[in-house]
């Protein structure tokens, strides 16, 4: 995490089929990039990146916006 700042983390708030917790351990981080935009990531317990947004922020709030939006159907 060198070079970034105003690093933020929240606990995952995902579920699976059967309303149990999936990856209950998982972390979101919302940072700011080299370019001083707004990025988030998800971490899992073992630390390695399993989810990231795909486009940087101007607002905190835009980025964390898209975090928790959830899943899209349209998305594929």
């Amino acid at each position: 995490m060198c070079g970034h700042h105003n690093l933020s983390v929240i606990k995952a708030r995902n579920f699976d089929r059967d309303n149990k917790i999936a990856g209950e351990n998982d972390k979101f981080e919302v940072y700011q990039d080299k370019r001083g935009e707004y990025r988030w990531r998800r971490k899992a317990s073992n630390g390695r990146i399993v989810g990231a947004s795909s486009e940087g922020y101007n607002k905190k709030s835009d980025c964390e916006a898209n975090m928790n939006r959830g899943p899209n159907p349209k998305d594929k």
